[in-house]
């Protein structure tokens, strides 16, 4: 027998049992790796979820924090806008009011002038026709007594003298001496009794009376000289209407211009407060509707910040579970390199294992992983060790 063949496979074997072992060692140290770069990568995503969501979540506070501010704001601006929108309707109410009562003066002055206007035409032509009934009055007089009328013509003048006579107001001056001469009163009665043809010499004295101032026995004197100072008195009655009448025209105008100012700056004013109306009902329906906006994307960020909350946490409750287990793992691998490194885990393995043990070393990455876990729970079993157990 050649005992020096027995030692050389005899050594071999133990040699290669050794590399097995090594090979055993070196996987579990490749694993830690494994884990310990999963454990660092998880980590690192974790942190960085960890930013996103707190991040996020801030964003998103601030976002409906605004929201809430916003809200707040668009609620009084809703109530600004609605009592904005009830005033200007009622302002614009009492302007169309006022603008339509203007229009109704302005019209209601303007009849009342042409009226005026109509009533002192009426009155001037009167005096007019007064006036030229005396001055024909007075040149029949005059002719009287070199030309007497006939009676008729006589009736006629004084006829027309009583129509003048009713046109004058009550209070005139003239009316007084009117009423107070008994010859004069005579001659409006019965004119061709009162004035009978005269000599020339008469007329001639006549002619050389002045106003009403004549001695009675001047009866025709007198007379003229009263219809001659109703005649002055149409005349200065004229004169004084026309005058008040073109004051009148004058105070109109001024009138009627101010009112159409008036009526041009109310119809400004009208358009101007349609156009604020318009403004504010259209300020009133936007914030309305920002308003609704503003809530449902309040109510949409909440409901997101809740869920966001929700799923931050339970994410960082599972990084912490597998960290804890990927902590436990690492642990483990780490007290069976410990124990395989040791001298009686070396014989332990070198009386336990055999040539399959090295074939499947020798094989892929998981059938090395199945071969340590196995070897780790079978040297616990044999060497009843809670420390390999626990490794496994």
């Amino acid at each position: 027998r050649d005992w020096s063949s027995d030692v050389c496979s005899s050594d071999l074997r133990a040699a290669t049992k050794r590399a097995a072992l090594d090979d055993v060692i070196r996987l579990l140290e490749g694993m830690r790796s494994e884990v310990q770069a999963d454990l660092t990568a998880d980590t690192d995503v974790q942190f960085k979820m960890l930013g996103w969501c707190q991040q996020t979540i801030e964003e998103k506070q601030q976002a409906i924090a605004d929201a809430d501010d916003r809200d707040r704001q668009l609620v009084t601006l809703v109530a600004t806008s609605a009592a904005a929108k009830a005033q200007h309707e009622t302002e614009l109410e009492q302007l169309t009011a006022e603008l339509a009562k203007a229009h109704k003066s302005e019209g209601e002055a303007a009849s009342l002038h042409s009226n005026e206007i109509e009533k002192f035409r009426e009155q001037e032509k009167q005096i007019l026709s007064s006036i030229n009934a005396l001055k024909n009055a007075l040149v029949v007089l005059d002719k009287h007594y070199t030309q007497p009328a006939k009676g008729a013509t006589l009736v006629n003048v004084a006829n027309d003298v009583k129509k003048a006579l009713k046109l004058l107001p009550a209070g005139e001056g003239v009316l007084n001496v009117v009423e107070t001469s008994a010859t004069f009163q005579d001659f409006l009665i019965s004119p061709d009794t009162v004035l009978p043809p005269l000599a020339p010499s008469l007329h001639r004295a006549m002619l050389a009376s002045t106003g009403v101032k004549i001695t009675d026995s001047q009866d025709g004197g007198q007379i003229y000289g009263i219809l001659k100072q109703l005649l002055e008195t149409f005349e200065a009655d004229l004169s004084e209407s026309q005058k008040e009448e073109i004051a009148s025209a004058q105070v109109f105008a001024e009138v009627k211009a101010a009112k159409q100012a008036e009526i041009k700056a109310g119809q400004a004013s009208l358009q101007d407060k349609k156009q604020q109306l318009a403004n504010s009902e259209e300020t009133l329906a936007q914030a309305r509707e920002d308003k609704e906006d503003t809530e449902a994307s309040l109510s949409a960020d909440e409901k997101f910040l809740m869920n966001l909350k929700d799923k931050c946490s339970e994410t960082d409750s599972e990084w912490e579970v597998r960290q804890k287990a990927r902590a436990e793992e690492l642990e483990a691998i780490s007290k069976a390199i410990s124990i395989l490194h040791s001298d009686d885990a070396r014989d332990l393995f070198s009386k336990t294992y055999s040539s399959a043990f090295v074939q499947i070393s020798r094989s892929g990455t998981n059938d090395r992983r199945k071969l340590a876990a196995a070897v780790l729970a079978e040297a616990a079993a044999d060497r009843k060790s809670t420390r390999l157990n626990s490794s496994h």
